[in-house]
């Protein structure tokens, strides 16, 4: 049964079409609507016996049930990942915190090599600026100096230290 009737297509005779054709066409036809009624009745049959049954209920309940079932389902698989999660963040804090700790260490002793860099650099820029003073002959030169330096000292090792104001080196 297609959804489209063909169209028919008669020989023309004395009087008009061949009535023996248009007879056979117009059978054929009447068996394809008995049929396609005979099909609507049952079906309207059988939405009368859905319609007049607990289907529908049974139907909405089912749906309702699963719609529930789902949802617990759900709120399961939402509660075990937040417990993995915790349990991750947990163990990503206990390895992490030794970590931690040793960079904090790391960047203090970083920051006391700075602040040792910078008097350093403090110190040698003061003399740096009496030695440049010393040259362009602001301090007088005396017989035996040694050239408007101060005197050489020594540290606790014996090492020479030619600037005494610069500290332990």
């Amino acid at each position: 049964m297609g959804d489209e009737v063909p169209r028919p297509r008669f020989a023309v005779g004395m009087r008009g079409y061949d009535r023996g054709q248009v007879d056979a066409y117009v059978g054929e036809n009447a068996r394809w609507a008995a049929q396609a009624w005979g099909r609507i009745m049952e079906l309207e049959a059988r939405v009368s016996e859905l319609e007049g049954s607990d289907a529908p209920q049974r139907v909405r309940q089912n749906v309702g049930r699963t719609i529930e079932e789902a949802r617990l389902t759900l709120d399961a698989l939402v509660e075990k990942f937040d417990l993995k999660a915790a349990e991750l963040e947990e163990a990503v804090r206990r390895a992490a915190l030794p970590q931690l700790d040793e960079l904090r260490d790391h960047v203090g002793d970083l920051e006391d090599q700075r602040r040792s860099a910078l008097a350093r650099v403090a110190e040698l820029r003061e003399s740096l600026d009496y030695l440049v003073t010393g040259v362009n002959g602001h301090h007088k030169h005396t017989p035996g100096s040694d050239g408007g330096r101060p005197p050489a000292e020594s540290d606790s090792a014996g090492r020479a230290t030619i600037f005494p104001e610069m500290g332990d080196q």
